[in-house]
C-alpha cells in the first residue's frame, strides 16, 4: 500500500504464476534425490541469447542440444554464486539452433532427472488449467480460484511471446471476475473464478480468434 503502481519484483506474478526466480529459489532448498529440482532459465526461442542458466541442486549438470551433448559442468563459482548453497549451472556461448534443450541433473555421478525445453511455433491452441490448490472446490462461501489459458503451438508447445486475446465462458453457479476479454500476457491469460451457492459441476470454456477451444470441468461441493 505505500505506491499506487504494482510491484514487478518477487517470485510470482500477481496471477500467482512462477518467474523463473521461482525456481531459482526452489533450487536452494536442502537436497532431497526424490525432488531434485532442474529448471532451464531460457525459452530457446530467441538467437541473441545463447546463454543458457540451469538451476538445480544437483552435483553436475548436462546440457544437450538436439540430441548432441553441448557441456557437462558443475555448478558456477563466480563471486555471485559462491555464497549460494547450490549455485545455478551457466552453459555459454552455445550456437543457436531450433528444436529441443535438455538438461540432466546427476548426484553423486548417477543420473537422476531431466527437463526440456522446446523452440516454439505458431499459436495454434489453449490448454486450460484452474488453480485449485489441492483444495475441492466449495460453494456457498466465496471461493475463488484461478484460471489459466496457455497459448501453445501445434505440437502442444508453450509460446510465452504469444499475446492473443481470450474470452472465458462460464455455465454452472459460477461467475468470472476480471477483464474478459483479456489479452495473454508472456502465453498465458488469466481470469478468477468464483464459485456460486449451490453445489453442482461447472464447466469453463477459453477461446481466441484462430486458435483451438478447449473447455475444462470441476466440481463444486457443499460448505460444511
Amino acid at each position: 500500500g505505500y505506491a499506487p503502481d504494482i510491484e514487478s519484483s518477487g517470485v510470482m506474478d500477481i496471477f500467482r504464476l512462477p518467474k523463473f526466480a521461482y525456481y531459482f529459489y526452489s533450487s536452494q532448498k536442502e537436497l532431497d534425490i526424490e525432488n531434485s529440482v532442474l529448471f532451464i532459465a531460457n525459452y530457446w526461442n530467441d538467437p541473441a541469447y545463447n546463454t543458457v542458466k540451469v538451476y538445480s541442486n544437483c552435483d553436475e549438470v548436462e546440457l544437450w542440444l538436439n540430441d548432441k551433448l553441448v557441456e557437462k559442468r558443475k555448478p558456477d563459482t563466480d563471486r555471485n554464486s559462491i555464497n549460494l548453497v547450490h549455485p545455478p549451472f551457466t552453459f555459454k556461448n552455445i550456437s543457436y539452433q531450433k528444436g529441443t534443450l535438455t538438461a540432466k541433473g546427476y548426484i553423486d555421478g548417477e543420473f537422476v532427472s531431466k527437463t526440456s525445453r522446446n523452440t516454439q511455433g505458431t499459436p495454434a491452441k489453449i490448454q486450460i488449467s484452474i488453480d485449485e490448490s489441492n483444495k475441492a472446490l466449495k460453494a456457498n462461501c466465496n471461493d475463488v480460484i484461478f484460471v489459466y489459458a496457455k497459448i501453445v503451438d501445434k505440437l502442444g508447445h508453450f509460446v510465452p511471446s504469444a499475446s492473443n486475446k481470450v474470452n472465458f465462458k462460464v455455465e454452472g453457479d459460477a461467475e468470472l471476475i476480471g477483464d474478459n476479454p483479456t489479452i495473454s500476457e508472456a502465453g498465458i491469460a488469466s481470469i478468477l473464478l468464483k464459485v456460486g451457492k449451490t453445489y453442482g459441476e461447472i464447466k469453463i470454456t477459453a477461446y481466441s480468434k484462430n486458435l483451438i477451444t478447449e473447455s475444462i470441468d470441476t466440481v463444486s461441493y457443499t460448505h460444511l
